[in-house]
C-alpha cells in the first residue's frame, strides 16, 4: 500500500524496485530490527523484538531474559534407499564417513552435530548435498544412493510405510534439547500459559507414537 501511494505521489504507472527501496528505506525503520531479526532466525532477537510470542527450538544456553520448558530430546537415525548396500551389511564409522551424505541444515550451518561427533575421532564426512528443510528428504533418498542423518520425527511415516530405512548411527551423537521458549515478561500470560500446555500434549502424543509405531515395525 505505501509502495502504490508512492508511485501515485511520484506520478508513475506502476510500482519500480527503486520505489519499493525507498518506501523500505524511508516509512519502515521501525520495523528494520524487527526484519533484520526474523531475517537472521536467532530465536534471542526475535523474542526481544516481540515479533513471536514463543519459540521451539534447540536449546542448550539461553538469556536470563527468556523461560524456557523442556520437550524433547530427538532420536537421530541414518536413513538410505531400500537397496543401499548398508542395508544389510551395516557399516563402520568409516565408511559412514566417506560415503556422500545429504544434509539437512535450517540455517545454512554446514557444520552440524554430525559433523562434531566425528570430528572426535579424527574424521569428516563427504557432503553431497544440502537441503534447507526436511520435506523432500525422503523422496531425494529414495532415488540416490546418498545417507542422510535427521531426527526419526522427520520420516517416520517414510519409514512405517517401507519407502526407506533406517539403521542405527555408528558414531554417538551429543544430545539436543528441544524446548519451548518464551520472554520472561510473558510469564504470567494466561493465552501463552493455554498454548504451551497445548503443545507439550500433542508433542508428547507425537513423541509416544513415533516409538510406538517404530517398535511395530522394526525400523531400527
Amino acid at each position: 500500500m505505501l509502495a502504490q501511494l508512492r508511485a501515485i505521489a511520484n506520478k508513475k504507472e506502476r510500482i519500480t524496485v527503486g520505489i519499493l527501496k525507498s518506501v523500505y528505506k524511508q516509512e519502515l525503520k521501525p520495523v528494520h530490527p524487527m526484519l533484520n531479526a526474523l531475517r537472521s532466525g536467532d530465536a534471542d532477537k526475535i523474542l526481544e523484538n516481540g515479533e513471536v510470542d514463543m519459540v521451539i527450538s534447540a536449546t542448550n544456553t539461553i538469556s536470563n531474559m527468556f523461560s524456557c520448558e523442556y520437550l524433547f530430546s530427538p532420536t537421530y537415525i541414518c536413513i538410505m534407499n531400500l537397496n543401499h548396500r548398508f542395508v544389510k551389511a551395516g557399516m563402520t564409522l568409516e565408511e559412514f564417513a566417506s560415503e556422500d551424505h545429504l544434509m539437512v541444515s535450517l540455517s545454512g550451518d554446514i557444520i552440524g552435530p554430525t559433523d562434531r561427533a566425528l570430528f572426535q575421532h579424527g574424521l569428516s564426512r563427504r557432503i553431497a548435498a544440502t537441503v534447507n528443510h526436511f520435506s523432500s528428504v525422503a523422496n531425494l533418498i529414495k532415488r540416490s544412493n546418498l545417507i542422510c542423518v535427521l531426527p526419526i520425527s522427520a520420516v517416520v511415516e517414510n519409514l512405517i510405510a517401507g519407502e526407506i530405512v533406517g539403521i542405527k548411527l555408528p558414531v554417538e551423537l551429543v544430545p539436543q534439547q528441544v524446548s519451548v521458549v518464551w520472554h520472561k515478561r510473558q510469564d504470567g500470560d494466561l493465552g501463552l500459559i493455554w498454548l504451551r500446555q497445548h503443545f507439550r500434549r500433542i508433542i508428547t502424543h507425537s513423541i509416544e507414537r513415533e516409538k510406538s509405531l517404530v517398535i511395530q515395525s522394526s525400523c531400527l
